[in-house]
């Protein structure tokens, strides 16, 4: 049965960003009475996996499938891991509120190795048992996919299956499994029997492990081949959910392609997509314009590992920036490979001032970077620094691997800190951003048998470098003991599971977060379980059987013809095809752009913040404006400059976990708006918005700026609590405030102007704006309770302005 709102509301009133946990998104899908319920996780905080691309796809995929749901459900920080456990509340779906042991199933996506006691967090919060042998037909099945899932065994023993490859297809043949076990009455066991038949998925039982002593000597397991959508794109989400705070990656991403022609040695992500897969240049740009308009996004990101590979970006260019750019929406290339050609690219789709390029260098040694297959040339990046010098480029962002197979036949420090010395002589100007991560060998790579070095070769390479670099340089390294860390999981066998136990326990979890990651719990809890859990990092013997092999992926052949090539320093990627861009129609569009610098009218809104919309703070929700402002095509003057944006006047920001039926903000318009745009506004906002007028200025409007003055009613769900703080609402007790100097004690009558106490209900006049005062923190001093946003209910009922000394009220 699903949780009560209102209990969330207030479990969540007290903790960080509690937006995280309430849901209601733009675009989430509610189904109610779907026969079944999945629940979809990528194990880590939300605005981590909002900005995932495979969440929102199979989301779109599974919700697209009559009688079944698919919801949300997210890691949860610390302090709302101690409510839920405090509470006895169980982790519950975004989209119904639905406890996870509840569901018909869990899917988890397995991105990257230090996500994994995040899954434990999620199961365990979830009243879900660990192991799969601890669960029983009542509890809901568990799968795990996701890049890391390319060597299962670690997991194996928390997944009645695990999926590998493209799930786009496959989750869809799952959910009709499930939705035929509901018809039909099939049990667990009758499920995991026809799962096992959808290519890419390997169920936990069917899978033996033997070691001879803590060496896996063999294992038994069917043949599971990693699965491959080649028709990828016609799964692409075009309605993906919105998330209402701000995330990772606040814009639309499309995929261009899957898979890499480069296949650099070192890259998981290269070899794991392959087959290389390419989408039709109209079919990405029609997906872009149709996904901007259902989002309201200001930024769209092209999604590839290596975008100037992608044969037709130029025409994708020349089709989709103009008319990106005369909405104000502007273009991101994250993988491009930096050249004399792609800069061309950059510059011309660039709106920005000429800051940073970004250049994935990976080795300064040419033998170590012509080992790994890094098909670029010192000669060619110290060229392109020239030419960016001259151009007035500001900024370049470097990134290095240290550890590589052969690091030991060079000196990586001494040739990073040459190449760096190089680099600053062309211009010292330029300021670098050097990034240094170890290298931690992948399965189903050319290097998954090499060795990754420990803490003190890493540290060693990065503190010489670190004190020999010109002062123009910025270096930042990841962590050291993390990289060992996913490098034990990368290459793990199925005896780390209890590992895994063992480190959630001691409290590992949100690893991928600095502050969170604790090395000294892995350490012991590594000990403790494994042994010398250092042999995980060590060289190993390719004829040898290791656990990974148990999945296949087609391509053994081309990654053992890898191991043994280097780049012969001559054959360069072959990039895109030599078209040439529609600089003139760029222009253009820039130009018509520019109408919209001068504002010529102003429409005022006012809007109601509930329920769900509490928890959201006024600068998202002035990002939620933005974008039903866009989706309304209502049309919106921008200001100019180095980081334009929309010109919105607001009134004074309303505190978090409050509601509101009187919130205004001002729309300054280069044209005047339409009847149908107004009228259509409010249909553009997620749940707990409501606009209630939207009107164009005259003469006798008043400015925003003027509002002096807010009324909040104020109700309690404690009678007693209610009493107390209606008996020195009474008595006028004086106010202690905090400030930043101190605490500050206050009159009553000159902190509050009006009061008004009725049954059940407060109602206080304040001064609104910076420094005034808040009725919560009332509440915190005159009732004693550290939460007083769980214990009351506080709305913002008017807001006034003063005229020739009278108070009136803001219309």
């Amino acid at each position: 049965m699903a949780i009560d709102k209102e209990k969330i509301f207030g479990l969540v009133s007290h903790v960080s960003k509690p937006a995280r946990y309430v849901g209601g998104e733009w675009n989430s899908i509610v189904k109610p009475d779907a026969t079944v319920r999945l629940g979809l996780c990528f194990p880590d905080l939300y605005e981590v996996g909002m900005s995932n691309s495979g969440i929102q796809i199979l989301y779109s995929a599974v919700n697209a499938i009559e009688g079944a749901a698919c919801e949300r459900v997210f890691a949860v920080e610390r302090d709302f891991e101690k409510v839920l456990k405090d509470s006895n509340t169980p982790l519950y779906t975004l989209e119904t509120f639905t406890p996870l042991y509840e569901l018909d199933m869990v899917g988890f996506n397995a991105a990257c190795e230090l996500l994994y006691t995040n899954i434990l967090q999620v199961l365990d919060l979830g009243n879900i048992p660990f192991f799969a042998k601890d669960r029983g037909d009542s509890h809901p099945l568990i799968l795990i996919g996701g890049e890391a899932v390319s060597n299962p065994a670690p997991l194996l023993a928390f997944a009645d299956a695990v999926f590998a490859g493209d799930g786009e297809e496959a989750i869809v043949e799952i959910v009709n499994i499930l939705i035929e076990k509901k018809a039909k009455g099939l049990t667990k066991d009758d499920v995991l029997t026809r799962m096992a038949k959808v290519e890419g998925v390997l169920c936990s039982r069917d899978v033996a492990f033997c070691y001879e002593g803590q060496t896996l000597a063999a294992f038994k397991a069917p043949e599971v081949y990693k699965r491959v959508a080649h028709d990828f794109h016609q799964y692409e989400a075009t309605r993906p959910v919105v998330p209402s705070i701000r995330s990772v990656q606040d814009r639309v991403s499309i995929q261009l392609d899957r898979g890499c022609k480069n296949l650099c040695k070192f890259c998981h992500a290269g070899y794991w997509e392959l087959p290389y897969r390419r989408v039709d240049a109209n079919a990405v740009a029609s997906t872009i314009l149709n996904t901007v308009q259902h989002t309201g996004f200001g930024d769209v990101s092209l999604h590839s590992l290596s975008v100037g590979d992608y044969s037709n970006i130029v025409e994708l260019l020349n089709y989709i920036v103009p008319t990106l750019v005369e909405k104000g929406v502007s273009i991101s290339l994250p993988s491009l490979r930096v050249d004399l050609q792609t800069l061309d690219i950059i510059e011309s789709i660039s709106d920005l001032k000429k800051t940073s390029l970004t250049f994935a260098i990976e080795s300064a040694s040419d033998v170590l970077r012509y080992r790994v297959y890094k098909r670029l040339a010192v000669e060619e990046i110290m060229n392109i620094i020239t030419v960016l010098s001259e151009r007035g480029w500001q900024r370049v962002k470097l990134y290095f691997m240290i550890g590589l197979p052969g690091c030991e036949e060079v000196d990586e420090a001494a040739d990073i800190i040459a190449f760096m010395k190089k680099a600053c002589s062309i211009n010292k100007k330029i300021q670098y951003n050097v990034t240094i991560s170890p290298f931690v060998p992948k399965p189903h790579t050319p290097f998954q048998y090499e060795k990754q070095y420990d803490e003190n070769y890493c540290f060693g390479v990065i503190h010489t470098i670190k004190r020999s670099v010109p002062k123009s340089v910025t270096i930042k390294n990841h962590d050291v003991y993390a990289s060992l860390i996913e490098g034990v999981f990368a290459r793990g066998d199925s005896l780390l599971s209890n590992a895994l136990v063992a480190a959630y326990h001691k409290g590992a979890r949100l690893d991928l977060w600095g502050e969170h990651f604790d090395f000294t719990i892995w350490d012991n809890a590594l000990q403790e379980t494994v042994g010398n859990w250092r042999r995980y990092l060590e060289k190993r013997q390719s004829h040898k059987l290791w656990p990974w092999h148990i999945i296949q992926t087609r391509y053994d052949t081309l990654i053992h013809k890898k191991m043994q090539s280097s780049w012969d320093g001559k054959t360069f990627p072959a990039g895109f095809k030599k078209n040439v861009l529609d600089k003139e129609a760029f222009k253009k569009a820039a130009q018509s752009f520019e109408r919209r610098y001068k504002a010529t009218a102003t429409l005022r809104v006012k809007y109601a913040k509930k329920g769900r919309a509490q928890y959201m703070g006024h600068i998202d929700c002035m990002e939620i404006f933005k974008r039903a402002l866009r989706m309304a095509q209502v049309p919106v003057a921008y200001t100019q400059g180095y980081n334009k944006h929309e010109r919105l006047i607001t009134g004074p920001a309303l505190p978090l976990g409050y509601e509101s039926v009187c919130e205004f903000v001002d729309v300054e318009l280069h044209e005047q708006c339409s009847d149908s745009a107004v009228n259509t506004l409010g249909n553009y906002f997620p749940d707990g918005f409501e606009i209630i007028s939207a009107y164009h200025h005259n003469a006798t409007t008043l400015p925003l700026q003027s509002i002096a003055y807010s009324k909040y009613s104020i109700s309690f769900s404690d009678s007693k609590l209610y009493d107390v703080f209606a008996t020195n609402v009474k008595n006028k007790t004086d106010i202690v405030k905090k400030t930043k100097k101190g605490l500050k004690n206050l009159v009553f009558d000159d902190a509050i102007v009006q009061s008004l106490v009725s049954d059940n209900t407060v109602e206080l006049l304040v001064k609104a704006g910076e420094g005034s005062i808040r009725p919560d923190s009332l509440i915190a001093d005159w009732c004693g309770v550290a939460h007083p946003l769980a214990v009351s209910a506080i709305i913002k009922t008017a807001v006034y302005y003063m005229e020739n000394g009278v108070i009136k009220e803001f219309k």
